[in-house]
This record gives structure tokens, sequence and C-alpha cells, in this order.
């Protein structure tokens, strides 16, 4: 760029090559320096990168108007000509024309010759007079470390920046001391929409706690929060007995994520993704070992591009656990795995919980659910609707056994009414489902069938799952 702006001086200006290029080149880099520093103090009073860029764009053609690029800078209005005269780029511009084509003149004589189209008069005075490449050269200079200090200390931009009406809930902010992940009154609006509303959590160190909703229910929302990716609207929380935002560099190297939705570059092998992310770490598991026990040996050479689905899954978990995280979040871990691979996961988040670990686990799987976790909480729009051990929920059930007929007539809900054995039910396209609180319960409904005339067939009837309870307090 030099060598082209030689080439233009030298062609437009005749400019020799006794001409101050040092001095040209020392205010190139204060003019730039300037600038870049009032852009970053004027981004550091805007809520986003994207408001910043709009008011940026609406100041930017007023500022090249004042200071001269559409035309003479004198025949301005007073008031329009004292804003260009203080304008950063009018200063600029002036001082770099002046070492650009004032030849063999003695430094210091340009230094002190006085620009030429700054001053004027506004209400009977002359402001601004006599200033000389010195003068512009040290305004420049002050207005970078103005800036540049103010830059520094409100620069706040985050990837997603809290809202200005934020409440913090009422009640302590601290978390009990057993409990490694925990959360008082969260709340997360998306406009009209509750995300998470009004959620309690209290994770204990060593367990596989459960997220469990449908889709939409908060779940990816919560886990978010708790990895410090997203802001609260309301309510606290800790992590380890830290908040997520203040302390998210210090939180990252002591958790593990498995995120719902991932990528990585294609051309990257398997093995040199997991040693790239290890070396984020002071502290990693070895990567010989993740590879074998997610049964990625087969696949450590090839290219992330040439895996399958299950195999990125499982790369993403591997990911999850390089850096020997105390809490683990695995969001959907075992999506589009195998029954095979599935278990083994499993296998592996036992072996994590026994070696002290904090699993939190979000999964569609309710089998999954009640093979692993110790406790889960059900959302449902955003709310907690349930919480306990799987076996816990089953039980508040008060049915023992799910009864499934297919039946030949609607059949209504005051069939089962009155039949003490059973507590739910329902009857949908030709489907009898009802949950009985023992075995007994099925004489009466059969008998209840037969007496209002509906033929039935196809009987089922197995012990109630987590699934059931979970579509029970759900739907």
């Amino acid at each position: 760029s030099m060598i082209l702006l030689w080439t233009l001086g030298w062609l437009l200006f005749r400019l020799r090559s006794d001409a101050h290029l040092g001095a040209f080149l020392l205010t190139l880099l204060v003019t730039y320096s300037a600038f870049f520093a009032i852009g970053f103090a004027f981004a550091s009073v805007t809520p986003t990168p994207r408001m910043a860029q709009a008011v940026g764009s609406v100041i930017f053609f007023p500022l090249l108007f004042v200071s001269g690029t559409f035309g003479p800078r004198n025949t301005l209005p007073p008031a329009l000509k004292l804003l260009s005269d203080i304008s950063p780029l009018s200063h600029a511009n002036d001082v770099l024309t002046a070492f650009w084509v004032t030849g063999a003149q003695p430094l210091g004589t340009v230094l002190r010759t006085p620009l030429p189209f700054f001053g004027v008069t506004l209400g009977g005075h002359t402001w601004l007079q006599g200033i000389t490449p010195w003068h512009s050269l040290a305004y420049l200079l002050g207005l970078a470390l103005v800036a540049g200090l103010l830059a520094i200390r409100f620069f706040r931009w985050d990837e997603e920046p809290a809202p200005r009406h934020i409440e913090v809930s009422q009640g302590s902010s601290s978390a009990p001391r057993e409990a490694v992940l925990w959360a008082h009154d969260l709340h997360k609006h998306y406009g009209p929409i509750h995300a998470v509303n009004g959620l309690d959590l209290n994770i204990r160190r060593g367990e596989i706690f459960g997220l469990l909703g449908p889709n939409g229910a908060g779940k990816t929302t919560t886990v978010e929060i708790l990895e410090g990716l997203r802001v609260p609207d309301a309510g606290v929380v800790r992590v380890l007995g830290l908040d997520p935002r203040q302390h998210y560099a210090e939180l990252v190297q002591r958790i593990g994520v498995q995120l719902q939705e991932a990528n990585l570059p294609q051309r990257l092998k398997v093995r040199e993704i997991l040693q790239l992310f290890a070396a984020f770490y002071p502290r990693t598991l070895a990567t010989e070992d993740l590879l074998a026990r997610l049964d990625l040996e087969e696949q450590a050479d090839t290219f992330f591009g040439k895996l399958s689905g299950g195999q990125k899954q499982r790369l993403f978990a591997a990911l999850a656990l390089i850096n020997d995280p105390e809490i683990v979040f695995v969001d959907e871990i075992t999506t589009g795995l195998d029954p095979a691979i599935r278990r083994k996961i499993w296998a592996f988040l036992r072996e994590l919980r026994r070696a002290g670990k904090t699993i939190l686990l979000t999964t569609h799987y309710l089998e999954e659910a009640q093979a692993l976790c110790d406790r889960v909480v059900i959302l449902n729009q955003g709310r907690p609707v349930a919480e306990g051990s799987p076996q816990e929920l089953i039980d508040r059930l008060g049915a023992r056994f799910r009864l499934e007929v297919e039946v030949t007539a609607p059949v209504s809900p005051a069939l089962w009414a009155d039949l003490p054995q059973v507590t739910h039910g329902e009857a949908s396209d030709g489907l009898l489902t009802l949950y009985l609180r023992d075995e007994d319960g099925l004489e009466p409904v059969l008998a209840a069938l037969r007496e209002a005339q509906i033929s039935f067939r196809n009987l089922r009837m197995q012990p109630v799952s987590l699934e059931d309870v979970f579509l029970i307090l759900t739907q």
C-alpha cells in the first residue's frame, strides 16, 4: 500500500524523494491508532456489535461531509465549520497532506506552519486559528489515549448481553454446601415465550441428574444458562460455587460440555481433534483411552467429514471429557446411536459417576433416564412439574401396571371413572390405555367393557415406567 501511495504521490504531486516520508508514516500510525481507539470507545457505549454498526453507519456520512470530503470546508456555515475544525478526520487529512506534499522544506518548518483550512469566526470570536501539524498530532494522540482508556474501562460485549432490566430473585444467592449445580427461581424469556419459568435446581456431587421434558420445555436453555452460554432474565445460578457469567474463564476449565448441535473442520482427523482440544487445558485424560472407551479406535485417523452421525456424536462426547471435568453436561448424548454403543456410553457415564463426577443429562429416551439417573426433574412449558428419583416418581403415580387394549368402539371416561383400581386413563384411535394399581384391576376393566358391549382384543399389560409418568405429566 505504501508503494501505491508513493507512486500516486509522485504522479499527482511530483513528490520528491526528500519529502518527509518518515513523518508521514508516523502520522499515519498515530491517525490509525486514534481512529481505532475512538471506534473501540464508541463501541463500548453500545450494548451489541449490531447496534454499534448501525449507529456508526448513521454518523459516518455526516462526519465525512463536515470534514471536507464532499466540498471545501471554508464554505460551511460557521457552526458546521467549528464541528469540522474539531473533527479528528479533518486533522488527519490536513496533517497527512502537509507531510505528503511539502517536499524539501525542513521538518521543523512544516510542523510550525499553520494549516490553511482551520479557523472560524463564531459569536464574534475567532476560534482555532493557527492550527499547525504539531497541534494536530498532539490532538490525535490525546484522543487516542483518552478513547483507549475509556474503551478498556467500559467495553463489555458478550455473546449474549444481559438485559438491562435483569432482576435477581430475592433470597440467598449462595448455594448449599453439598450442591455443585444450583439455581434459584430461574427465568428466561424469548419475547412472549417463557422458556424457563421459575426453576429451582440443587444437584449434588457424584450424581447423574436428568432434565426431562418435551420439545420446547426449556431443557437446552437451562443447560446453556448453567454453562454460561446464556444470561438468565432473573434468578441466581452457581456452578461449583461460581457465577457462570462472571467466572466463565475459570469455569470452562472445570466443566465438560457436549452440545446438542456442534461441528468441526471437515479435514481434521479424530485423533488430531482430541489432541488439539487437549492442548487447551492444563489437565486432560489420555487420548488413546478416550478413543477406546467410546469405541473410536478404528476411526482415529479418519477425517471428521467422513464420520457417520453416530461416530460424530461419540467424538463430541469424547471432547466433553477431554479435560477430566468435575461436571459433565451432556445434551442428547446418545441420539442416533445404535443400542450397543448406547449401552457402552451408559457404562462409561456410570464409571464417571463412581469416580466422583457430576453429570447433568438431557435426553428424550426415558428408558435412558430411568436406567442412569439418580434424580430427574420433568419440565413442561418452562416449569418444573415433578422432581425425584425415577422410582419415586413412578411410586407417586399410584399405579403399578399399564394396560393397553384395542377396542372396536369409542370408550367414554365414564367407563373407568368408577373403577377404584384405575388411577389414570385415556382412549383414542381405537386404543384404550389404563393405569392399574395392581393386577387385580384387570378383570373389572374387562367386565366393564363387556357390560358396555365393546369388543376388545390384543391385551398388553406391563409394569409402569418413567415414560408413563412423563406422558401423564406433560400431556
